[in-house]
This record gives structure tokens, sequence and C-alpha cells, in this order.
């Protein structure tokens, strides 16, 4: 056994000579040995696999930073909820809901935008347990039959925005929300 560390302890240091590049051998395994560790990721608040949001703006309502013109927004907006203190903005597409009421939401879409040089982004989502028949959870049947909904809320932000801020509007999928969700989540 002593014979058996010597000649590895020989090796090392006919390997890695200095103290120093030992430090660094050690610290590159301590490294590896954390990032393996599975690691807890945050969750969203859910029931029965939903995604639930805390609605913070009720469709009727003078949305604060998107006022320029006293026009109220014809859709809910919430804040998806999160283990972390931010989740993601969701526009919730319903009848006017009460703020602070909690809902269960089906993610739809994504949408992004630039305004002067901040970039928002919303998801896109109806009330889980309302079944509106013009609007398909389905991304390519929202996409492709709801043209106008999509140009309208376009419009809107474009609206109450400043001459040419509100610009690079960006449509995603669903798979893309869910990201944007999960991204919230972990902090990434």
């Amino acid at each position: 056994l002593k014979v058996a560390v010597c000649v590895i302890r020989s090796s090392i240091y006919f390997i890695y000579p200095s103290c120093s590049a030992m430090r660094a051998v050690f610290l590159i395994f301590i490294i590896a040995i954390t990032a393996c560790q599975k690691k807890q990721e945050a969750r969203t608040e859910t029931t029965g696999g939903k995604t639930r949001a805390a609605v913070f703006l009720s469709a009727g309502d003078i949305y604060p930073g998107f006022d320029r013109v006293p026009v109220t927004s014809f859709f809910n907006i919430g804040r998806i909820l999160t283990d972390k203190s931010s989740g993601p903005n969701a526009i919730i597409l319903s009848k006017g809901l009460r703020k602070g009421s909690r809902i269960d939401i089906e993610p739809l879409a994504l949408l992004s935008f630039t305004r002067d040089t901040m970039r928002y982004k919303y998801i896109i989502s109806t009330p889980s347990d309302e079944q509106n028949p013009m609007l398909s959870s389905n991304y390519n049947d929202f996409l492709n039959n709801n043209m106008s909904l999509q140009s309208m809320i376009e419009n809107w932000f474009i609206m109450q925005s400043p001459e040419n801020s509100c610009r690079n509007f960006e449509w995603q999928n669903t798979y893309k929300a869910l990201l944007e969700i999960n991204r919230n989540n972990t902090g990434q």
C-alpha cells in the first residue's frame, strides 16, 4: 500500500511538478463534482399541470407605462406565479378578470417587441377553464385564425407608445412561451 501511494504520488509530481498545478487540478475536480450535482429547479405554481397567473391589470383598465393615449386595454395582464419573486408577464385573452385573482392559464404564444431600448416579452394565454372556439390552444391554429387579434395587440402597444418607439414585434410558438416561463423560473 505504501509503495502504491508513493508510485501515485511520484507520478502526480511527474505530471504536475508544481504545487499550484496540484491546486488547479483539485479546484477543477471540486468544480466538476459541484457541477454534476442535481440542482433543485424553481417551479411555476401549478394546479393539475396548469400554469397559474395573478392578474394585475383587468381588461378595461389603463396600463401604467403604456398610457400615452387614454385607451383601455382589451386584455387582462397577469404575472405568472413562480418560486421567484417575479415571473414573466402574461396577456390573458378573456373577459375582464378581477385584479389580484389567481387563475390557471394555457400559454398559446410568446410576443416580444422592443420599446425604445428595452425588450418586452408577454406570454399570450387564455384561462384554462374557458372554452373559446375562436382561440385554439394550438399555436398554429391561433396564428392562422387570429391574425386580426395579433394585429390588434401590436397596434394597441404601438398606439400607447411615443412614435416609432415600439417596434420589432415577434410572435413565437407555445414551445417558446414555455421556455420563457422556465427560463424565468431557473433564473437563466
